[in-house]
């Protein structure tokens, strides 16, 4: 086991990294914390709990997590990222990610697009001096492509 007491973000932060696999889980307290852990390392993933995969681009984790969400509960190998096409600005507001996954225990094939919308400006650490925008992956369709 591997603990810190910090990884940034502040309080965006997740509270649990597990690896090597390298999911983030978030909004928990000591108890929810131990059954996410528990949960993951049986083989399953906690999808309201779920804030992303380390090994992915934002707008692929939003991708990923919608399918978690959807069609769990799932295994962390049960979705798989098979293509994804970037349309606009790299990581701009207003660009767009379609992202082809695979549902491995339904051997179905989903597309998800998803839309990077700029927040309004906001104090986004403890110790920023000036406000600034986030960034927020919203799933704008969600559809079976095979």
């Amino acid at each position: 086991m591997w603990e810190c007491t910090h990884i940034g973000g502040d309080r965006f932060a997740p509270n649990v990294v597990l690896l090597p696999d390298g999911f983030y889980y978030g909004n928990l307290d000591p108890n929810s914390a131990m059954a996410t852990v528990e949960a993951h390392l049986a083989g399953t993933v906690l999808a309201d709990r779920l804030r992303g995969m380390a090994r992915f681009l934002p707008p692929i984790q939003a991708a990923v997590i919608a399918a978690y969400q959807r069609y769990g509960p799932l295994r962390p190998s049960d979705v798989t990222v098979q293509t994804s096409q970037h349309i606009g600005p790299y990581h701009g507001h207003g660009s767009e990610t379609i992202v082809d996954l695979l549902i491995e225990p339904r051997q179905e094939m989903i597309k998800v697009r998803v839309l990077a919308v700029r927040r309004p400006d906001a104090q986004l650490t403890c110790r920023a001096t000036r406000e600034t925008p986030a960034t927020e992956y919203r799933v704008i369709d969600f559809s079976s492509s095979g």
